[in-house]
């Protein structure tokens, strides 16, 4: 089909991918799959390249990549512990890895341990000092102790629902005379 000018030749194709456009998808998946090597041999030499490119294209991209892997973690929620058996040397390396993060860090408590509680270290001052809390409200905040955002959000509920029990007990403590 001859074109006169680039113009109608840009009409056609944006006519032509949107009338097929889940093919034309489906067909570029399927090649990158058939030609995982070179993809792989070419990204790596891009990177070689241009080693910031990767972490440039995330902080443009960054809310519609976070909402792409929020719906693919949904329809593979699976996954994770999956690839937790079938790749058990390096789940265990992994978890050999996290622990040794963790092996100079201490456990200086606020408050007594009680059933269906984890320890939460607080990282104020050091890694020692911390404070048993419910294990739901541990695990509702995602936190990492270097990751400053989120400690400040569980340290805050932690506080706060230490503070709400020790109201709580001493109130009871008040009220049967152990005052």
């Amino acid at each position: 089909m001859p074109f006169k000018t680039k113009e109608e030749r840009k009409v056609y194709d944006k006519i032509y991918y949107e009338q097929n456009k889940e093919r034309i998808i489906e067909r570029k998946r399927q090649h990158r799959l058939d030609n995982a090597e070179q993809y792989k041999e070419r990204d790596k030499e891009r990177y070689i390249k241009n080693p910031e490119y990767g972490k440039n294209y995330y902080w443009t991209n960054k809310e519609r990549l976070q909402k792409n892997f929020k719906e693919w973690y949904k329809e593979n929620t699976d996954y994770k512990q999956n690839w937790r058996k079938n790749n058990p040397e390096k789940n265990r390396l992994y978890d050999l890895k996290n622990k040794k993060s963790r092996k100079d860090w201490g456990t200086l408590p606020i408050n007594e341990y009680f059933n269906d509680s984890h320890f939460h270290h607080l990282h104020i001052s050091n890694h020692f000092i911390g404070i048993y809390i419910p294990i739901k409200l541990h695990q509702s905040v995602n936190h990492k102790y270097n990751d400053e955002k989120s400690m400040n959000k569980i340290n805050k509920l932690a506080i706060e629902w230490f503070y709400e029990e020790s109201i709580m007990e001493n109130k009871i403590n008040f009220e049967m005379g152990d005052y």
